[in-house]
């Protein structure tokens, strides 16, 4: 059990060497921590750009969560032109089809396109 610990330790101090492309800029997810620390103490904050990099790659990994384990996790594909079918019926059925609780019981296409609609007759062109 002590090789296995010092294998998973040796690991995680190697990974957190790595510097990821997604992270917020482009810092290790160690350096990254140690800056946050830093800037508590310091009264800095991380500027908009990393925020904005840090919120979208959240979205991102939720997005493909909820399509492993909602779609693909659950089928055997016989092949790739088969996965790509049943994951776009799986991403109508989640977008046009399926209410949401966060959403007040709406699909997200009627959020977006009520939302979108009410943008586009608010705006005058010319």
């Amino acid at each position: 059990m002590e090789q296995v610990k010092g294998i998973i330790e040796q690991w995680r101090v190697e990974y957190n060497k790595i510097r990821l492309h997604s992270s917020p800029g482009g810092l290790s997810p160690l350096e990254f921590i140690q800056q946050l620390e830093e800037s508590r103490n310091t009264a800095e904050t991380l500027n908009v750009g990393e925020l904005r990099g840090m919120v979208n790659n959240i979205v991102i990994e939720r997005c493909w969560k909820t399509l492993k384990y909602g779609e693909i996790f659950l089928k055997d594909y016989e092949n790739p032109i088969e996965a790509a079918q049943e994951i776009s019926r799986y991403n109508d059925k989640y977008n046009s089809r399926r209410p949401h609780d966060s959403l007040g019981k709406r699909t997200p296409d009627e959020v977006y396109y009520v939302d979108l609609n009410n943008v586009l007759n608010q705006t005058k062109i010319c």
